[in-house]
């Protein structure tokens, strides 16, 4: 018996101690001799802080090519605001949005799901989470739900719901 090689992470941080790039690779065994092959890699940017972008690239034997991206915005307490996803074909092309709305205090009680629409184009609602806070301020709840685009009319239709009930420590107490 032996140990053997699988997966390995490389990371690289900023001077404020952000991640900026990690790069994945896996053992490859079936050649002579083994090695590291690189699989993909993710570079971070940050402004004040804040992640306002992440590429990530895949290697394709000769080079990084670009795979996907998020694109984050913030409000001035530091918060994500909007976060918007993209997939490279050639060019960039929107896949999905999550738009956050937080309460008085900070906390994030709404986040609405977006898919691209590429026939319209424009972003259609696909979902939408729910938290609610106990007096403590931990997540007391979280309800998830989906969009029914084949239900018409100002309310549409909830496809699915899931709602999580958690104790003050945070561990989930009930799950419906």
């Amino acid at each position: 018996n032996k140990w053997i090689y699988s997966v390995k992470s490389e990371y690289l941080y900023n001077g404020d101690g952000d991640m900026t790039s990690m790069i994945a690779y896996v053992w490859d065994n079936t050649t002579i001799p083994n090695n590291w092959i690189r699989v993909n890699k993710t570079e971070n940017t940050f402004v004040s802080g804040n992640n306002t972008l992440s590429t990530r690239y895949m290697w394709n034997g000769n080079a990084w090519a670009q795979s996907s991206k998020t694109e984050s915005t913030f409000n001035a307490s530091g918060n994500i605001l909007v976060e918007i996803t993209s997939m490279y074909l050639f060019q960039w092309m929107n896949v999905s949005k999550t738009e956050h709305s937080y309460d008085a205090g900070g906390k994030d009680i709404l986040d609405t799901h977006y898919n691209w629409d590429m026939i319209t184009p424009g972003w259609t609602v696909s979902g939408k989470t729910e938290n609610a806070y106990n007096a403590i301020g931990k997540i007391a709840s979280e309800t998830s739900a989906e969009w029914d685009h084949t239900l018409t009319g100002p309310a549409g239709g909830l496809a699915d719901k899931a709602e999580d009930v958690y104790k003050s420590n945070g561990k989930v107490t009930a799950r419906s």
